[in-house]
């Protein structure tokens, strides 16, 4: 049985791949690739950004059901059925691909766990199986957010439609894969194949960029979109005839995806607007901002038709606040700006050292690779020494600044990071490049055993995970096992959320939100919207207010935690709430339908 679903999930994440692949190479048509990795690379992350942008298209006209995306995604398979024969070319170094395989399936088997990480099962995923239930992508006060640039979103209701929570971590984990062969396959062009796998090791060698791409976050995704785009613009300024034109074109499109990823996408949007006003011809240049207009209007007019503001929350007090307060505006902005170091010249001025030796005030999902600090001065040195590089470092700078400016988690920073990843491994293969020349034997063996030495801390981390989860297991026994003791309130969600398919009602929360996913698409509650706790807080010294609040929110049942202020001595508090369930950490009470006198 357990054989039988990791083959299902292992046979999910070759199709999304090779689908990526086959409708990303039909449409980037016969553009001049620097061989089979950036081949492979480029085409994988257009097709899935195309592959998100068709089903995000069916999912707000209410089409987000099996029928209609089988029938989208075979028609556009079929269109790309001349790309298959691409696919085995660019496997063909079988070594690479026997390597790629021995590092990947280890990291692989992190996605077999049930998800618990916060934003996860608190907004990213509820968001994709509200979607799932209902056949179509609707704003909804809660989980949090009303509407948000959700392309990852759609990707993982696809993994939840055809499978489960499981599937959506594969998606993160196609990603991870085609970003490695892309950070790879640009420093192999710059510097060769030592440079792309000593690039590609150190991006996966990062435990906090693993945990994303095996997990249930979108800011690879981002990262992806966003790097594909610098990259594909890199090509535009050195490309000395036509094909320069396709690939500005490229980069305008990868620049929405990453806008339709996450609102900070858009600083991609603003760097392919500015090189390509720079450098490009003005039709041209316009044509490339239409094209990344086009692929995230979507988005955009469905935030904005949904909240009245087009980037809602942000600038709420002008643009609208939609359901959010302006203290709730207020109180997500202090957050974000809370997040790392203090925004000054002096802590712009330490950001190379605290990253590289206090990672943590950034707050990495995951432990930041030592090997940060190294990659940093490689890629300053390679900068110094090489004008091809100083582009690079220039659109990293820019970056690193509208990061630096905004929110400064280290979640945020990762395209910046994967930068600096290509740049180290380029300067770090052509320091070696004469002394390597002489012995070739000997060089051989260096670059393998530099490569595994930069991948090893996301191999011990990797190696302590699996240790402290335990094997995988895929029955639904082993998820309640697995989540029970990592999700306190697991227990209360679970016995609720079969109360409320069975019985009806939605279920209110209070401060349990990074338990969402588990209570299903009609739990309600969180610190902003409609559903925020402080209302709920305000009310519970009296029964009947607070009944007739969450009943204006169509709440049934109400789950707390355990020793949570409520009215209980109010009088009528026994007939409008019933305690039905209790454990050690919260309890569920079910509210009357009666409103009294």
């Amino acid at each position: 049985m357990i054989a039988l679903a990791v083959a299902r999930h292992v046979a999910f994440t070759i199709a999304l791949f090779v689908a990526a692949f086959a409708i990303g190479r039909r449409l980037v048509g016969a553009r001049r690739f620097d061989g089979a990795v950036e081949e492979l690379a480029i085409s994988t992350t257009v097709g899935l950004g195309v592959l998100a942008l068709a089903l995000y298209l069916l999912a707000l006209a209410g089409l987000f059901t099996r029928g209609p995306i089988t029938l989208a995604v075979g028609a556009m398979l079929v269109a790309s059925r001349r790309s298959f024969a691409r696919l085995g070319p660019t496997l063909r170094p079988r070594a690479a691909v026997a390597v790629a395989v021995a590092v990947a399936v280890p990291a692989w088997l992190l996605t077999l766990y049930p998800p618990c990480d916060w934003d996860a099962v608190s907004y990213h995923l509820p968001l994709a199986r509200a979607a799932v239930e209902s056949g179509a992508w609707r704003a909804t006060p809660w989980p949090r957010y009303p509407a948000f640039p959700s392309l990852t979103e759609v990707l993982f209701a696809l993994g939840l439609l055809v499978g489960d929570a499981i599937d959506a971590h594969l998606v993160s984990f196609v990603v991870l894969v085609a970003f490695a062969l892309l950070v790879g396959a640009a420093a192999r062009r710059l510097a060769g194949a030592r440079a792309g796998l000593w690039a590609a090791a150190l991006l996966v060698g990062n435990p906090a960029i693993l945990f994303l791409g095996t997990s249930g976050y979108v800011d690879l995704t981002l990262a992806l979109f966003t790097v594909a785009a610098v990259w594909a613009l890199l090509r535009f300024l050195d490309a000395a005839d036509d094909d320069g034109g396709a690939w500005l074109l490229l980069a305008g499109a990868l620049s929405g995806f990453a806008a339709m990823a996450k609102y900070s996408g858009l600083f991609a949007v603003v760097l392919v607007g500015v090189v390509a006003l720079a450098r490009a011809p003005r039709r041209l240049a316009l044509l490339a901002l239409s094209t990344a207009a086009l692929v995230a209007l979507p988005t955009y007019l469905f935030i904005a038709l949904s909240t009245g503001n087009p980037i809602h929350p942000f600038l709420g007090q002008w643009l609208g606040l939609g359901p959010w307060s302006r203290a709730d505006v207020a109180g997500q902005i202090d957050d974000l700006s809370r997040l790392g170091t203090p925004r000054t010249l002096g802590a712009l001025a330490r950001l190379p050292w605290d990253l590289a030796v206090d990672p943590g005030r950034f707050r990495p999902p995951a432990p930041s690779s030592p090997l940060v600090g190294g990659a940093l001065i490689a890629f300053v040195a390679g900068v110094a020494r090489d004008a091809r590089l100083r582009r690079l470092g220039a659109v990293a700078l820019a970056l690193m600044l509208a990061w630096f400016l905004t929110a400064r988690g280290y979640r945020y920073l990762v395209p910046v990071l994967a930068l600096v990843c290509l740049g180290a491994g380029v300067a770090a293969a052509r320091l070696v490049e004469r002394p390597a020349a002489r012995l070739r034997s000997a060089a051989r063996v260096l670059t393998v055993v530099v490569a595994a030495a930069l991948v090893s801390p996301s191999g011990a981390w990797v190696a302590t995970e699996l240790s402290l989860r335990g094997a995988p297991r895929l029955d639904a026994a082993a998820w309640d096992a697995y989540l029970t003791p990592r999700l306190p309130a697991y227990g209360a969600f679970r016995w609720a959320a079969a109360r409320s398919a069975r019985d009806g009602g939605a279920i209110y929360q209070l401060r349990f939100e990074n338990h969402v996913y588990y209570g299903g698409s009609t739990v309600r509650g969180d610190w902003f919207g409609e559903g925020r706790y402080d209302d709920v807080r305000r009310l519970a010294g009296a029964a009947r207010p607070l009944h007739a609040h969450l009943r204006r929110l169509g709440v049934r049942w109400l789950l707390v935690p355990l020793g949570e202020t409520l009215p209980t001595r109010d009088p009528d508090f026994r007939r409008l709430f019933a305690r039905r369930y209790e454990d050690r950490v919260a309890a569920v009470y079910e509210l009357s339908r009666a409103v009294l006198p």
